[in-house]
Parts: C-alpha cells; structure tokens; sequence
C-alpha cells in the first residue's frame, strides 16, 4: 500500500511523468492477472 501511495505523490508532483505511471500499472495489474493473485 505504501508503494502505490509513493506511485500517487509522485503522480502528483510530476504530471507529465503520469502516463509512464499508468502504463506500469496496467502493466502490474496484467501481470497479476496472470498469476492469478
């Protein structure tokens, strides 16, 4: 939880390096589809 609330305070502070965020987050939430967790 930790981490994903340092994702979002770094969304904040830098917005132009959101879309970069975003994709890791699909990117981990395919991964855990996957894995099934």
């Amino acid at each position: 939880m930790d981490f994903l609330t340092l994702r979002e305070s770094q969304r904040k502070v830098n917005p132009g390096f959101s879309y970069i965020l975003i994709s890791r987050k699909r990117r981990k939430q395919h991964f855990k589809k996957e894995i099934g967790c």
